[in-house]
Parts: C-alpha cells; sequence; structure tokens
C-alpha cells in the first residue's frame, strides 16, 4: 500500500477470510445434505415403478431415472464431493491457524518461559536487575558494533520497526507477573497485569468536570467532522484546554444525531494531580482498572446529553486511545451509551478489547514506541483493523524525518495526516474500506450534517459540594 501504510485484521484480515472459508465449508454441507435428501426421494420414486406396473410405464420412468442415480454427476456423488470439497477447506483453514505466527508465537514462549523462571527463583528481584544491567550491555555493545560496520548508530526507533522492543517488554512483564505471589500462566499482554498492583495503591481523587466557558462553536460546510482525519484534529484541539475532552454533536439533515467524543493523551506527568490526564490515569488504564480520564470522559458524554440508542465514536489519541477502549469495553457503559466506534492513534491496547459490534481502528507508527509499551501485537479480528505506517518511505520529507525523534513520532499532528492517508485507502483495501463505509454511515453522516462541540474539563482533588437537609 502507498506512503508506507500496512493493514491487519479487519473484513480483509486473516481471520476474518478463515471465517468466510469456515462459512463457505458450512454452506457445502448443507448443499450436499439437500442433495442427499433429494437422491433419497428419487430413489423412493424409482422403487415405486416397480409395483404395480401392469401395462409397462414403470419401465419408461426407471429408464428416465436411470441416468440421473447412476451417473457420475447424480445428487448423491455430487453431495459427497462437495462434503469432500468442505473438509479440504476446513483443513486448509486450520493448517493456516496453526502456520500463522508459529514463529512469533515460539519466540513469545521461550522469552517468557525464560522470565517467569528468572522471577520464580529465590533471587528473582537480584538476579532480575542483573539481568537488566547485562541487556543494557549488550545493546550498547551492539549499538558499537553496528556503528563500527555501518557508520550509523541504531536508534530506539529501530528496536520498535524491528519488534525487539516489544518483545523486550514481554519479557519484562512476565518477570514482573512472576514475583507476584502464586503461580502466573503466560499471557499474550502481560504488561497490564504486571502493573495492575501499582494501580491498586494509588489513591482515588474527586473529580469535578465543567463545561469550558466559551468554549462551544457551531460547525457547518467543511469545519464539521466527516473524516478520521477530521475526528484526530479533534483530539488535537482537546489539548488546547489542559485536562479537557471534546464533544462533537453531529445534527444530520433528516433528524438523527450521532456523536463525536475526542479524548487527548497524556498532558501531565505527575501522579494524583489536579489534570486527570496524567501519569496515574495511564497506570491505571494499563492495569485494566478505572482511571480519573475514564470518568472525565463518561461526565462529558453525560452532559453533552448524549441518549441512549445514538451513535457514537470515541477518538483519542495516545492515553486517550486506551480511554476508549477501556470504555468501549465496560458493559456499564456500553449499556447506557451506543458506542459504535472507536479509533485510536499511537496508543498501547494490545491488551484490550470492545464489545462485540463495536468496531475499532487503530493506527500506529512503526518507529512509535508509545504503541509498543503493552508488549504484544495487536489481535486480527474482523471487528478491529490495525493500520501501521512505516515513516521511512513517506512521500513528506518532514514525515520521512518525523520518524528520527522519539516526540515527533509521537505527534497528534502526525497521526492525523497519517488518518488522511487511512482515509483516502478506502477504496483499495477491503478492512479500511468496511470501517470507512461503517463510520461514515454511523456518525459522520451525509452533507448539509452540522455540528456543535463543546469541552468539558476535568479538574481532579476538588470536593463536590452538595446541600443535604441537615446544612440547608
Amino acid at each position: 500500500m502507498s506512503d508506507g501504510l500496512s493493514v491487519t485484521g479487519g473484513r480483509g484480515g486473516t481471520s476474518a477470510r478463515l471465517e468466510d472459508l469456515h462459512r463457505v465449508a458450512a454452506t457445502l454441507r448443507q448443499a450436499a445434505d439437500a442433495l442427499a435428501e433429494a437422491d433419497g426421494f428419487l430413489a423412493n420414486a424409482y422403487s415405486a415403478t416397480f409395483r404395480g406396473d401392469v401395462f409397462g410405464g414403470g419401465a419408461s420412468a426407471r429408464t428416465a431415472l436411470d441416468p440421473v442415480l447412476r451417473s457420475p454427476s447424480s445428487p448423491a456423488r455430487t453431495a459427497e464431493d462437495l462434503r469432500g470439497l468442505a473438509r479440504g477447506l476446513v483443513e486448509a483453514a486450520a493448517t493456516y491457524e496453526r502456520a500463522e505466527g508459529t514463529v512469533e508465537r515460539a519466540v513469545r514462549a521461550f522469552v517468557g518461559t525464560a522470565a517467569s523462571r528468572l522471577a520464580e527463583g529465590a533471587f528473582g528481584p537480584i538476579i532480575g536487575v542483573a539481568a537488566a544491567l547485562t541487556g543494557l550491555f549488550a545493546v550498547e555493545v551492539g549499538t558499537v558494533t553496528a556503528w563500527a560496520t555501518t557508520h550509523r548508530r541504531p536508534e530506539v526507533s529501530d528496536l520498535v520497526t524491528s519488534g525487539a522492543a516489544q518483545k523486550i517488554l514481554y519479557g519484562v512483564g512476565t518477570f514482573l507477573r512472576s514475583l507476584q505471589p502464586g503461580v502466573q500462566g503466560l499471557l499474550m499482554s502481560p504488561v497490564g497485569p504486571s502493573i495492575a498492583p501499582i494501580g491498586l495503591l494509588l489513591p482515588r481523587r474527586p473529580l469535578l468536570v465543567v463545561p469550558v466557558l466559551g468554549s462551544t462553536r457551531t460547525l457547518t460546510g467543511t469545519d464539521v467532522p466527516g473524516s478520521d482525519g477530521d475526528a484526530m484534529r479533534s483530539v488535537r484541539d482537546g489539548y488546547l484546554t489542559p485536562g479537557a475532552v471534546a464533544v462533537t454533536r453531529l445534527d444530520h439533515p433528516d433528524g438523527t444525531r450521532s456523536w463525536l467524543v475526542a479524548v487527548p493523551g497524556t498532558e501531565a506527568g505527575s501522579v494524583g494531580g489536579a489534570n486527570p490526564l496524567d501519569m496515574q490515569s495511564n497506570l491505571e488504564l494499563l492495569g485494566g482498572q478505572s482511571s480519573a480520564a475514564s470518568e472525565l470522559t463518561v461526565a462529558a458524554m453525560e452532559q453533552a446529553g448524549i441518549a441512549p440508542g445514538e451513535p457514537v465514536l470515541l477518538a483519542g489519541h495516545s492515553q486517550g486511545g486506551m480511554t476508549a477502549m477501556a470504555l468501549a469495553a465496560s458493559v456499564v457503559v456500553t449499556s447506557r451509551f451506543a458506542i459504535t466506534h472507536v479509533l485510536t492513534a499511537g496508543s498501547p491496547v494490545a491488551g484490550m478489547s470492545a464489545q462485540p459490534g463495536v468496531q475499532v481502528l487503530n493506527v500506529e507508527h512503526t518507529t512509535d514506541v508509545i504503541p509498543a509499551l503493552d508488549g504484544s501485537a495487536n489481535p486480527d479480528t474482523p471487528d478491529r483493523t490495525t493500520v501501521r505506517r512505516d515513516l521511512s518511505v513517506a512521500d513528506d520529507p518532514a514525515d520521512r524525518a518525523a520518524r528520527l525523534s522519539l516526540v515527533e513520532t509521537h505527534d497528534v499532528d502526525l497521526y492525523a495526516r497519517t488518518l488522511d492517508l487511512v482515509d483516502a485507502a478506502a477504496d483499495h483495501d477491503a478492512s479500511i474500506g468496511a470501517w470507512h463505509e461503517s463510520v461514515g454511515s454511523s456518525v459522520f453522516g451525509p452533507d448539509g450534517t452540522t455540528a456543535v462541540v463543546t469541552r468539558y474539563a476535568g479538574i481532579g482533588n476538588v470536593e463536590v459540594a452538595t446541600c443535604s437537609p441537615v446544612t440547608r
């Protein structure tokens, strides 16, 4: 695909194609059953020609039925051929499923087992520190060797592009989990569970959520969000107010409504501070726990007046993508709001999954270290599409240069430009096309749609005063 885009998952993904093979096999078996039943009817008719054959009429009937029942294309033989074809399709799908990712699974099993054995030893923490120092030394030796042979010093982005960073983090996550009490089995995404105990130790903070004064705007024409790139630019605009999410109401010409909820990423490196989009929310989201970022987003959706049944697209950058996935995974939230689509950019969400029926598009840059922090690749499922962009072959020189900076490769504006390319690829890729058609009809709507956007800010550690009959 042009401009460095590669696509996995979704309607055109491996999982979807294998499901298609199983569906075709089931259809062939149904056809075989119908033909076998027809053959039984014909056999009964043939037997009936021998009974009461007084005037010789049965002989002519048998002459007509003989070729149908005994030819190579008879219903019985055709039914058997269809069953054989169905078995072949199922076996082919099973073979592909076994072969797909065999090497990747083997490497992860080796790394995970080794990390687990290290942690379960009597001197696990000490060995872990020693292993980490040895690993850093090995990386430095490799860097010097690479520079000596290629005259180019490897960047951190090279670890991300090669997939080494994911495997290292997978090993680290498995090691940390194994330090926890009890037997810890291997997981495909161990990073989140490994830090979950940290999230449980963090104090809960009260959160006040209010509309940002003067932020409400009416949008018309080309200002109305109508694409994935526009959705990510709405996320970018959310960064204008610290600790705020932007909620856009889309009013369609037929009187229906849909919503775009844009959630920014991490804005503060503190833990438990006033800004809910901080490091504490990162730790809680990775650990699968409730976070202030999630509470802020839900409160904003409630205050905006999103009614049950009105389609909602949750779009997020970095931490905002984790927040979006966490809400789409919550039965409580999805029973209150009709979350139909989730769009993430530069987010470590491999270990997170949405409720069935929610369409998900994850976008990542191959040199962005943030999506690799969960130590796993995104799953390939029919309702989840992952688009990865290799910036080293980008047409835009500025985009090619951005890959050399860990900050710029994660920039929300760069992800918005990448999503413009994703939108343009809808006619050339089945998975992107299916997402584009679905989100376009359900959320963005037709020409003539207007919009109203409001930002809602969350302020942590603020007790909300209430009036009770005792204090009035």
